[in-house]
């Protein structure tokens, strides 16, 4: 899961003094942000970052911290609001990964279900896909997911 780079828009470990995410200033125009050499120098820098701090526990700490400001967020607006994470397996297993991260959200008010506690799909059939590309789930998928994330949160 965390093998993808991220493109950090806010300071991993920065806060401001309201205890706010900040949001990183761009060395570039925005415009130019999705140049492909803006990219990599995006890509040097975590890499740097991770290598420096440890790549699973930098990123498990960035989002946590990141899910926990946008409940915080959320909550001011809709304060009975649930907030659930769902964990699907696009490889077998892939739901046991990361326990901490999963128990930090957990200790913070976040439902958190894991597919393989509701159903025995497995994603890694295609007749699941988005398309023969994409391996993140389809309608049919969802179809069959929803009711039973709805039953578990008595909607």
């Amino acid at each position: 899961v965390f093998d993808n780079h991220f493109y950090l828009r806010y300071y991993p470990r920065r806060l401001d003094k309201n205890g706010n995410m900040i949001e990183r200033k761009p060395f570039l125009p925005r415009y130019l942000n999705g140049l492909y050499l803006v990219r990599i120098l995006e890509e040097m820098n975590v890499n740097r970052l991770h290598a420096k701090q440890g790549k699973t526990r930098f990123f498990e700490d960035f989002i946590f911290l990141t899910f926990h400001k946008s409940k915080e967020q959320a909550k001011k607006r809709y304060p009975n609001a649930k907030f659930v994470i769902y964990c699907f397996d696009i490889y077998k297993g892939d739901t046991t990964g990361h326990p901490e991260l999963l128990q930090r959200l957990k200790d913070d008010g976040f439902i958190i279900i894991n597919q393989a506690d509701i159903s025995d799909i497995d994603l890694t059939n295609s007749k699941w896909w988005v398309t023969p590309d994409d391996s993140h789930p389809n309608e049919k998928y969802w179809d069959e997911i929803t009711p039973k994330i709805a039953k578990i949160l008595k909607l």
